[in-house]
């Protein structure tokens, strides 16, 4: 499991290969938001840092840098949790 500060660096890297890539630029709103979550998957998934990571890592991961592309960023988790 990696420590926080390590899944934030880990994190921006693969927010900033996402962004490189420049994926979601065609179709409607939900069909960007498909390709954007695929590109992201496939790079949390290929980056040689996924090594030392679980599946739920993996899954905060792409969440975390999802969200901060199209979403509200932190805030996104609060407004989804129907406690909150």
């Amino acid at each position: 499991m990696m420590d926080e500060e390590a899944f934030r660096s880990w994190v921006a890297g693969i927010r900033k290969a996402t962004v490189s890539e420049r994926p979601g630029e065609t179709g409607t709103e939900t069909d960007r938001e498909k390709q954007l979550k695929d590109t992201i998957e496939r790079m949390v998934f290929a980056d040689p840092g996924s090594v030392h990571t679980n599946a739920s890592e993996k899954r905060r991961a792409a969440e975390t840098v999802f969200n901060s592309m199209r979403r509200l960023d932190v805030l996104e988790p609060l407004l989804q949790d129907p406690d909150t």
